[in-house]
């Protein structure tokens, strides 16, 4: 679903004219209106180390959580220090 709402943002056609209603035409239809650079202003909570990771892989900014939903043994900022690296790294 996430790859659908990108791809809706960015201005792709998510939806389908129905040709009966259309005249006969049949094409996309993108969201209107359309914010031009609203998917570099996305940001995604990120409660796991992978969730940080899969975020930077889609491009997203990252919003750490203050509810990681891991325990690794460390204190939590030392855990949230490593969620951000690992989004950086990616």
């Amino acid at each position: 679903m996430t790859e659908v709402f990108l791809a809706a943002i960015s201005g792709a056609a998510v939806a389908r004219t129905d040709p009966a209603r259309t005249g006969g035409m049949s094409g996309g239809l993108a969201i209107e209106p359309q914010s031009p650079g609203l998917a570099d202003r996305i940001w995604w909570g990120s409660g796991t180390r992978a969730t940080a990771g899969w975020a930077a892989g889609k491009g997203l900014n990252l919003q750490s959580s203050t509810l990681l939903s891991e325990d690794t043994g460390v204190p939590f900022d030392q855990l949230q220090a490593e969620q951000i690296r690992l989004y950086r790294e990616a």
